[in-house]
């Protein structure tokens, strides 16, 4: 039920999410993304995000699978789940963090990021706050 687009894009990826909830990491990506680390602590997970052009990179974080869909004509993505806070700055490398989590709880989340010109990269997967 998904359109076709030539690529993985969200709509792909949340499906994927959905069915695989043991998965760990997965990714759609443009030349943009060089790295990421997810620390955790009891109540929090601190993304650090790298990429090798300056982008806008958004965290999003839930307890269940996080809906994603895009709108490939226009460009736009749209991701569900809890958003974290962010910076809009164009930069390389990025620092967010997801607060007040459960301790002890399975989370997934996506980590968007968008270049200059609109393009997107998704990076999807899961983690686990420590008790």
């Amino acid at each position: 039920g998904i359109s076709t687009v030539g690529r993985v894009g969200p709509q792909t990826l949340g499906v994927i999410n959905s069915q695989m909830g043991g998965m760990s990491v997965g990714t759609m990506i443009f030349a943009g993304f060089t790295g990421l680390s997810v620390n955790t602590t009891n109540n929090s997970a601190l993304f650090t995000i790298y990429s090798d052009m300056p982008v806008k990179a958004m965290v999003h974080y839930s307890t269940m699978p996080i809906p994603a869909s895009e709108i490939e004509s226009q460009g736009t993505v749209t991701v569900g789940g809890t958003l974290a806070p962010s910076s809009e700055i164009m930069q390389t490398t990025h620092y967010v963090t997801a607060s007040s989590l459960q301790p002890n709880t399975s989370y997934y989340y996506i980590v968007h990021i968008v270049n200059a010109t609109g393009k997107s990269s998704v990076l999807f997967g899961r983690f686990v706050t420590a008790n």
